[in-house]
């Protein structure tokens, strides 16, 4: 993850409400990739339902 923390949003654009948070250095399991909702070009989010929503998949770094 990237330094502070990453924000975990209700749905997969940065717009939406953020229903939790995780720290820096939290490890987490994602899975599908999925398209911002308001059509923002190279925006791509990770669905992580272990965590109760969607992550901006350029703050996670793979295990």
């Amino acid at each position: 993850m990237s330094d502070g923390f990453a924000a975990v949003r209700e749905q997969p654009t940065v717009a939406s409400r953020m229903v939790s948070r995780l720290e820096s250095g939290s490890h987490v399991d994602c899975g599908d990739l999925v398209e911002d909702v308001t059509g923002v070009e190279g925006r791509l989010w990770l669905s992580c339902p272990n965590v109760g929503g969607y992550i901006a998949s350029r703050l996670l770094i793979p295990l």
